[in-house]
């Protein structure tokens, strides 16, 4: 099984049976071991024989993946399906140092200068948690500290600004 950002492929080789084609795959039934099918089917873990690609294609379809697409070349054959791909980018997580610097550096594409309590109300971070992380932006040349500390404001460094923005 190969799984791919856009496609999951499995692959089984050695092809389809001889009296089996692409063309024909949804309609003959064909098993490589008939004793081991037999002890899976009443063992619960097959419901009924002949049915699984067709299952397969009823989900894809469904979920609007479209059909599978079927390759034999007589030395394996594979089967690769669309897999669902989440347009919305997720979330960084807040709970690590990592995702809270992704999470204060993506306020300032909304605008270009943030106070320490506008950055803590927006993302609802702890007021110690916050100082940290922003400290630690600072030092690691992110973000520009201007003013005293009540007062301070804070914007993106040149270089991560290019970053950011482009």
């Amino acid at each position: 099984i190969l799984v791919y950002p856009t496609v999951i492929e499995w692959s089984s080789p050695g092809g389809l049976p001889s009296n089996i084609t692409i063309e024909t795959l949804l309609t003959a039934q064909f098993s490589r071991n008939p004793t081991l099918a037999q002890f899976l089917f009443h063992a619960g873990y097959i419901e009924r024989f002949g049915m699984g690609l067709d299952a397969v294609i009823d989900a894809l379809r469904l979920a609007h993946l479209g059909d599978p697409e079927f390759y034999d070349d007589r030395h394996s054959f594979r089967v690769r399906v669309r897999r669902a791909v989440s347009l919305q980018p997720t979330a960084p997580d807040l709970r690590t140092p990592e995702g809270r610097a992704a999470s204060i550096l993506d306020l300032f594409t909304r605008r270009q200068v943030w106070r320490q309590h506008e950055i803590m109300e927006s993302l609802d971070i702890p007021r110690s948690t916050l100082q940290r992380d922003l400290a630690s932006l600072v030092a690691e040349g992110r973000l520009i500290a201007q003013g005293a500390t009540k007062n301070r404001i804070y914007q993106l460094s040149p270089e991560s600004e290019r970053r950011l923005l482009s």
